[in-house]
């Protein structure tokens, strides 16, 4: 790469992106008596340029840095299916669903995953 030649003078910018849960509004799907899921989200640099050897030789030094904790959210009631759509099995689920056309088969790698899912332990307001 091919750049435009540095400057006599040092130069330098440097930034800093981030979020948290403090200044954040509340996820969508974290239900109000659950806490807010915990989120810090860091991302940091700078860099710097200048000369080495007055007009012959340049420095140009950057860094960029990402910090991110993310805590677990709440369980996104869609997720997981509900305990009449866990009777119904996934057979039922798609002959309720309106948008997929009747007598679609059910693949049957996808039947025995659905046997995988835990029942709901948590209550989805309607």
């Amino acid at each position: 790469m091919v750049t435009k030649s540095g400057g006599n003078n040092f130069h330098g910018s440097v930034y800093e992106f981030f979020q948290n849960d403090k200044l954040n509004a509340r996820n969508p799907f974290d239900v109000a008596p659950n806490p807010k899921s915990e989120q810090r989200q860091n991302d940091f640099g700078g860099s710097v340029c200048g000369p080495i050897i007055h007009d012959r030789t340049f420095l140009f030094f950057s860094y960029e840095g990402f910090r991110q904790v993310a805590g677990v959210s709440s369980p996104i009631f869609s997720s997981v299916p509900t305990a009449a759509e866990q009777a119904l099995g996934p057979a039922g689920i798609v002959a309720a669903d309106p948008n997929i056309p009747a007598g679609t088969p059910v693949d049957p790698v996808a039947a025995n995953l659905f046997k995988l899912y835990p029942l709901p332990n948590t209550y989805a307001p309607g």
